[in-house]
């Protein structure tokens, strides 16, 4: 009769865990299986006598605190993990004996554990479930116990190496320093610290990231840590590039031409994402053009095509991005050298695509795509600030020569009019004459105010910082104001365009005259200007004949006027150059009676 031997199974979060017990007993006759329902319960069982311990779907703090109180208990008791892949990546440290994640292979690993005792050679490791290396670390700094992955960097493709070695002896110094004040923090405290370090494996340098915990081991006279280590290098080498591509965000989004920035872009791709093959298309009707390639790529390497075409067409069409491991002949990739194995394609907003290829199948990850388009967020933002300020430098020169042909054309034959109407009322005594004069001043206003509105509409020069009681003063002095009465009450200080700020308060103080009394004189008309209740701006208010409300949209429109004699020009100047600051114009009712004008969003200084 074979000897029997006792295991205590440790059940998944607090689960019966009894067909598990079954399963162990069935494929090995000489197992007898207890269940415990927690850690808890494990531990104070310990005493019974067990041969192994076998935990099941336990979190890496979960598994790091029940090796450490099970190695203070019992050093020599084997301990077996059995993880659930779906759940936390639980850890493997020295002293487990080995891992099992399928059920029908558990009971030979706890033989094989039992055989092989608590730090047995036959440690396995799965890649990507379990940290790249578990060991300790004694008070002298060196290395205890050292278990690693199969396809972990180390040195020499071995945890032998490191086996007794010092930290020091195996690290940078500036690692090794890093991992020694980790440790004494981790002692001191006897709270988990985090470091990250370098570390020369077998495949070049790496990063590490280890958790250093404080370890009691029974029958050790020095203190010890207990050290999770994982690489990540593919993590850091990512946070670079990020950096990288932020830093890189600035002088894209300044370039002065399309086919800069686009050429920048594929600079950065290939600087520092790695894309040595890489292209940018930008939309011209129908088609997608090359703008801009990366130096190491063939001339070949990108060609203009339709909009609907291959891998590109579709990215730019969908707005989405993509990536191909493998092209194949029927494929809709259709690349334009036969070389090309594998692909990725961001779109670029409206604009066009990025793309980027390969002559290796499967060279691009979803890293790759969340790197690009961010990458091409800047690209856009570039393009979209260009081909704005290029329409508006359109808009700009068509406004200049309307303002030329207003300055010229018109004002011209209105200088003779004048004339010829000043020379006649010597010759004669007319009634008609004060009609023709105020027709022909009027004429010279709206020349004016067409001027006005043609060179100061959506434009406005550097902005400073502008006393805007000093402004409202000369705004004042500038406006036949007749005897109407000013009362400012504000002395702040706001962020404008000067020259812009006054032609607002000139057009708002002359409609307050205009339109304050009935008959137009401002005679007895007090405007006040002063702060919002909310800070955020400044008002200015008259106490005349008010806006009814169905109008106030309307007073903004260009040739708007409730006057006969009115232009309709001055409140839409007021409206374009407010919002050309991004500030906010509204109109309401002042306290006693008249128009109020709000304008706020306003940055003020100090």
């Amino acid at each position: 009769m074979r000897e029997s031997i006792r295991l205590l199974y440790v059940a998944d979060q607090g689960e019966s865990g009894d067909g598990v017990a079954t399963a162990l007993e069935r494929e090995h006759d000489s197992f007898t299986v207890e269940v415990a329902t927690h850690t808890s319960d494990a531990l104070g069982r310990l005493s019974d006598g067990f041969d192994c311990v076998v935990a099941d779907g336990l979190s890496e703090d979960e598994a790091i605190r029940f090796l450490d109180d099970i190695r203070e208990e019992d050093p020599q008791l084997p301990v077996v993990l059995s993880p659930d892949i779906d759940r936390v990546d639980p850890p493997v440290a020295a002293g487990v004996s080995d891992e099992v994640s399928e059920q029908a292979l558990l009971a030979d690993r706890v033989q094989t554990a039992i055989e092989d005792g608590p730090n047995g050679e036959g440690v396995r490791l799965r890649s990507g479930t379990f940290p790249d290396m578990a060991f300790y670390v004694d008070e002298t700094g060196r290395y205890v116990d050292v278990v690693a992955r199969e396809e972990a960097p180390l040195p020499e493709e071995s945890p032998d190496r490191l086996q007794g070695e010092r930290l020091r002896d195996v690290l940078h110094q500036e690692a090794a320093e890093r991992l020694d004040k980790s440790i004494e923090r981790a002692l001191d405290t006897d709270e988990i610290q985090t470091v990250q370090y370098r570390f020369d494996a077998n495949n070049g340098e790496r990063w590490f990231e280890a958790r250093v915990s404080p370890a009691e081991r029974t029958g050790v006279d020095r203190e010890h840590v207990l050290m999770i280590a994982r690489d990540i290098t593919d993590r850091k080498e990512r946070e670079t590039a990020l950096k990288a591509l932020h830093g890189m965000a600035t002088t894209i989004q300044t370039a002065d031409t399309v086919e800069e920035a686009c050429e920048l872009t594929v600079t950065a791709a290939a600087d520092i994402l790695d894309f040595e093959l890489c292209s940018v298309l930008i939309q011209e009707r129908d088609l997608l053009v090359p703008y801009a390639m990366s130096e190491s790529a063939r001339p070949d390497t990108a060609r203009t095509m339709r909009v609907d075409e291959g891998l590109a067409g579709k990215s730019f069409q969908n707005t989405e991005s993509y990536v191909v491991d493998k092209i194949r002949s029927d494929d809709v990739t259709q690349p334009s050298l036969e070389v090309i194995e594998s692909g990725l394609s961001a779109p670029i907003g409206e604009h066009g695509v990025f793309q980027a290829v390969s002559v290796e199948p499967g060279a691009f990850d979803e890293t790759d795509i969340t790197l690009a388009e961010l990458l091409v967020s800047h690209t856009r933002t570039a393009i979209d600030r260009i081909e704005r300020e290029e329409a508006l430098t359109r808009k700009t020169e068509r406004l200049e020569e309307f303002a030329s042909f207003v300055s010229h054309d018109l004002r011209n034959p209105l200088n003779v009019a004048t004339l010829r109407t000043q020379l006649l009322a010597e010759d004669c005594d007319s009634e008609h004459l004060d009609g023709l004069e105020g027709a022909l001043d009027r004429m010279e206003r709206l020349i004016d105010e067409l001027l006005t509105l043609a060179r100061q509409g959506d434009t406005i020069g550097d902005t400073e910082p502008v006393s805007l009681d000093s402004v409202v003063h000369r705004a004042w002095s500038n406006v036949e104001t007749e005897d109407a009465a000013l009362d400012c009450r504000t002395d702040r200080t706001l962020y404008a365009d000067r020259n812009r700020l006054t032609a607002v308060l000139e057009n708002l103080v002359r409609n307050a005259i205009e339109h304050g009394s009935d008959d137009g004189s401002g005679v007895g008309v007090t405007v006040r200007v002063g702060d919002t209740a909310d800070g955020t701006g400044f008002y200015i208010a008259d106490d005349g004949t008010g806006i009814p409300e169905s109008e106030r949209e309307q007073v903004f429109q260009s040739g708007y006027s409730r006057v006969d004699d009115g232009t309709g020009f001055g409140l839409s100047i007021v409206r374009d150059i407010v919002e050309a600051h991004d500030w906010e114009v509204r109109v309401t009712d002042s306290a006693e009676g008249g128009t109020r004008f709000d304008i706020t969003s306003v940055e003020f200084a100090g």
